[in-house]
């Protein structure tokens, strides 16, 4: 035996052992690497979903204008809550108003029913309900639109068979602006595509053409951004990977299908649509309204002024004359 050969061979299989050790070591700390990044995601976004739901603060009659408590069922069999304000006078239109995440149907809080006010008094509808799991309307969890879309369209279902107005005006804040566009895109465009639908969805005599115009205030150009928002607000991680996983929890757990690319979803919109952002230092627009100013400048009005967004300031609260000016003059342009 060439004694080369043997010595050889002792040290390929020393150097196959050390491989495999070394293999097995990288392979282990990778799984328990992953194993702790899957529970801190689920853990996290278990949070984002299930904070408590802020209460609806209960006004004097003085402050409000005239409105009655409504109740009607989500495409899901979730039980929502809201208020229906008639217009004051002849009604020019419906609008239907849909909340941010962890907030209510007083979107604003007390600053909420001022803007109530000027809706009615310009001889809008407005029907203004909590989302799932917020509020006073029922549900476990907070998905930022990806089941929301499913509230939206009850409520606007609700305000077809109870005002005398065809059509409405989606009216979303934050996450809720990306429940309206979802809302808009489940919708069928013909007879032909409600065939398609699901049973819930295709029980509802909607198609896309009633959705007459889109008011979105801080709109995101995700659901996903929404979710990173809210992680942060909430001091949860939104470094990698955390930014991408609990987003994806987040919709895994809805059980959504469709990723919702709200900048793209308010691109195939052609009819009105006001969009209000605050204005960044460096003057730049989200892609969402980037785009939608793009293709469709002549039907897109826009709202945009600095705000302190550090302090939590909104738009309307930061200049509540400004904006509903801005409000005014488009529901004036397309609603004489």
């Amino acid at each position: 035996m060439n004694p080369y050969s043997a010595i050889h061979g002792v040290r390929v299989q020393r150097r196959s052992s050390r491989f495999l050790r070394n293999a097995a070591v990288v392979l282990t700390s990778a799984a328990l690497l992953i194993g702790v990044v899957a529970a801190l995601t689920f853990r996290y976004a278990n949070v984002a979903m299930r904070r408590e739901p802020t209460a609806v603060r209960i006004f004097s009659s003085n402050v409000m204008p005239t409105y009655s408590i409504v109740g009607f069922t989500s495409l899901d069999g979730t039980d929502l809550n809201g208020w229906y304000f008639p217009a004051k006078g002849s009604p020019r239109g419906t609008i239907v108003m849909v909340h941010g995440d962890g907030r209510n149907r007083l979107q604003f809080g007390e600053s909420t029913p001022a803007l109530y006010m000027s809706l009615v008094a310009q001889r809008f509808n407005v029907l203004s309900f909590d989302l799932r799991h917020s509020g006073d309307s029922e549900g476990r969890l907070t998905t930022y639109g990806y089941n929301e879309w499913e509230d939206v369209l009850a409520a606007v279902d609700y305000a077809r068979k109870t005002t005398t107005t065809t059509g409405v005006v989606l009216y979303g804040f934050g996450s809720g602006a990306g429940a309206v566009l979802a809302a808009w895109q489940e919708l069928p465009s013909t007879e032909t595509e409600r065939e398609k639908k699901p049973t819930s969805l295709a029980a509802l005599p909607l198609l896309r053409d009633y959705i007459l115009a889109l008011v979105l205030d801080e709109p995101q150009d995700s659901p996903d951004d929404s979710i990173r928002s809210a992680m942060d607000r909430l001091g949860l991680p939104t470094l990698f990977p955390f930014n991408l996983t609990v987003p994806l929890a987040v919709r895994l757990s809805a059980g959504s299908s469709s990723e919702y690319p709200l900048a793209a979803l308010a691109s195939r919109y052609q009819r009105p649509m006001l969009v209000m952002q605050p204005l960044s230092s460096d003057g730049r627009k989200s892609i969402l309204l980037s785009e939608r100013l793009r293709l469709h400048p002549e039907t897109t009005s826009v709202y945009r002024v600095p705000v302190e967004t550090a302090s939590g300031a909104t738009l309307y609260e930061s200049r509540p004359k400004e904006y509903l000016a801005a409000l005014t003059g488009f529901l004036d342009q397309y609603f004489p």
